[in-house]
């Protein structure tokens, strides 16, 4: 049987013309525009994506401070333990979680208990001003452009942990452009 030969030819200008609209399309349809878009992806011990080294450390940090209330250091421990793990829609286990689930679940450890969407947690509790922040108070975002959308556990430090809809529980700071942008409130939910 005689071998089969291929020729490859190099895309002319006019393919190269409809071909990169084409890529550019797809890139912002399926994932973002690639210049504007920050994607981190940090592998942590476990081998999955989560948070850098150094946001774990002020996360173990924090939550050894003398001054925190013993709820404080439940829901961070208990937060910090979720990193890495996926994002699911609805989801509240281990196999995958949505950004209101996680909150919902960490808080799930003690007594109180907090209604089950972003937009019904930013309702409970207290309203702070973000310079009031403490460990363990929640905060908002709006990322849909209709209102809350979006929750986290506020760390220290600016920095606060969250289910990302891209790489899962994680640690992302109140100063990255995306968040800053999009953020609505705090509220304190711990008694």
């Amino acid at each position: 049987m005689p071998a089969l030969r291929t020729r490859s030819r190099p895309l002319s200008i006019r393919t190269g013309r409809l071909l990169l609209p084409a890529l550019l399309c797809c890139s912002i349809l399926f994932g973002g525009c690639p210049a504007t878009r920050v994607e981190r992806t940090v592998v942590t011990k476990g081998g999955s994506a989560g948070a850098t080294e150094s946001e774990r450390e002020t996360l173990r940090h924090t939550y050894g401070r003398a001054e925190l209330s013993a709820n404080q250091r439940l829901i961070l421990r208990e937060a910090e333990s979720w990193i890495g793990t996926p994002y699911s829609y609805a989801g509240t286990t281990r196999n995958g979680v949505d950004c209101s689930g996680f909150v919902c679940t960490i808080f799930s450890t003690l007594p109180q208990k907090l209604p089950r969407t972003s937009a019904s947690q930013a309702t409970a509790g207290q309203a702070l001003s973000l310079q009031d922040a403490e460990a363990g108070d929640l905060v908002f975002f709006n990322t849909s452009g209709s209102g809350v959308s979006h929750v986290g556990i506020y760390i220290a430090d600016g920095l606060f942990i969250h289910a990302s809809t891209s790489i899962g529980v994680t640690i992302n700071s109140l100063s990255e452009e995306y968040y800053r942008k999009r953020f609505v409130s705090v509220r304190r939910v711990l008694p």
